[in-house]
């Protein structure tokens, strides 16, 4: 099954290396992240599995621009209304076409061989896709509650991760990893930068965290 409960009305979305996450409300249908090209599909499957269908979607929340997150968010925009919302540093290439600043592995032999594996050959350009609102630092979306955004530079220079705060809840995006342990995400476009930022992310109140 492509998509399993986290917590009471969160769902992780497993799209082979990467994952998205979907905020089920009663007013709001909220999905983080919509994978690599093609992985719409999937997307598709997986709302199926709740009664629901990309059509139902009300935001995308796309948390920077790389094509392993943001490669779908063109195809799901043609068959939804859902408002798209990004930091202006990645919407900027997303709204372009573009999906990739220079990246270089995270410190470390395993790293490096796992780096060449799943992102030396992450492709550079997306399908272009609108983006209809861009955040900050610190803004509180009035979604499901709340969902504080936190600039996560290092990785990508627009990511941002979330903070459900009502929920207890992080989504990290790619500013550290899971794989195959939790540490520092495989490349980084300034690692001291990334670095901070995951020092920061540790600094908030959280009982889940979500990559």
């Amino acid at each position: 099954m492509p998509i399993k409960e986290v917590t009471t009305n969160l769902y992780e979305i497993s799209l082979g290396v990467v994952n998205a996450h979907l905020i089920d409300q009663p007013d709001a249908l909220i999905l983080i992240d919509t994978g690599s090209p093609g992985d719409d599909a999937k997307i598709a499957a997986a709302l199926a599995e709740l009664g629901r269908s990309p059509a139902d979607l009300t935001h995308i929340i796309v948390t920077h621009c790389h094509a392993d997150h943001a490669g779908s968010l063109a195809a799901l925009q043609r068959h939804s209304n859902a408002v798209t919302i990004m930091h202006g540093e990645d919407a900027a290439l997303v709204k372009q076409g573009r999906s990739l600043r220079t990246l270089t592995p995270a410190p470390g032999l395993l790293p490096k061989l796992l780096f060449r594996l799943f992102i030396a050959s992450t492709p550079a350009t997306i399908e272009p896709a609108r983006v209809d609102r861009t955040v900050a630092d610190g803004e509180l979306l009035p979604l499901a509650g709340g969902l504080r955004v936190i600039h996560a530079p290092g990785h990508s220079a627009g990511q941002i991760a979330l903070l459900w705060k009502e929920r207890g809840v992080l989504f990290a995006a790619d500013a550290v990893a899971n794989m195959p342990r939790l540490g520092y995400s495989l490349g980084y476009e300034d690692f001291v930068l990334g670095r901070e930022t995951a020092a920061r992310l540790g600094s908030f109140d959280f009982a889940t965290a979500c990559f």
